[in-house]
């Protein structure tokens, strides 16, 4: 699915960033600059919010939604700052939230091997939506969107607790115990999406991102085959 296909025009997104050392990458930024002025030529109304200094993800992420709620933004968009995406990645999923409500391309784990984490919906099959997007129940948060409506109802019933600073923090992102295993906050909230909405986050499969470690980890989800490489649920 292209973006020409979808309308952006008027829609009102803020880009969440937490950046624990307060820095981005030099790719990064670039692709920020030229992000900004073309998502205003398609008539997107974007705002920026960054969580810095902060070394817990569960805490990082819990103050960037509080922000956000703050805002009159529509969408949410997050981006980590160990991520590297081009323009149209961007404009890509923020076009099929725009429709799906819960959209995120993936990236590998950074592993000399290619290590994608996908929730399937029943657990183990991955299964595609017509237009050729992975259905899904959890993946990485890192390159992802949502809609305000289905993030309100986590947000308004979230367990509250005061953080180092006596801030009264919901706390929608964190870890957690399900089915016996250990979940990060990213499987932990797309799973209370799915779990009390039932709504499927779907997975863009040709988004290539690079995930920055000791170097840019950037194999291919869709191998030359088109076939799946390297899940792991």
């Amino acid at each position: 699915m292209h973006t020409e296909e979808l309308s952006v025009d008027g829609v009102k997104v803020c880009i969440a960033l937490p950046c624990y050392g307060g820095y981005v990458p030099l790719e990064m930024a670039l692709v920020f600059a030229e992000l900004v002025p073309e998502l205003n030529k398609y008539g997107v109304d974007v705002s920026i919010l960054a969580e810095r200094g902060n070394s817990l993800p569960t805490t990082a992420r819990n103050n960037l939604l509080a922000k956000f709620m703050d805002t009159k933004s529509d969408y949410i968009f997050w981006i980590d700052d160990d991520i590297l995406f081009q323009v149209q990645d961007f404009l890509q999923i923020l076009a099929l939230t725009v429709r799906k409500k819960s959209v995120a391309a993936t990236y590998c784990a950074r592993k000399d091997e290619p290590v994608f984490f996908i929730k399937p919906i029943d657990g183990e099959n991955i299964t595609f939506s017509p237009e050729g997007l992975i259905e899904s129940r959890g993946c990485g948060l890192g390159f992802s969107c949502q809609h305000r409506s289905i993030l309100e109802p986590l947000f308004d019933s979230a367990e509250t607790y005061e953080d180092k600073n006596k801030n009264i923090v919901r706390d929608v992102f964190k870890t957690a115990i399900q089915d016996g295993r250990f979940v990060g906050e990213d499987y932990y909230f797309f799973n209370e999406l799915y779990r009390k909405q039932n709504q499927i986050t779907y997975i863009h499969p040709l988004i290539n991102l690079k995930h920055v470690g000791r170097k840019d980890y950037d194999y291919r989800l869709l191998n030359e085959k088109g076939d799946l490489n390297g899940c792991s649920s």
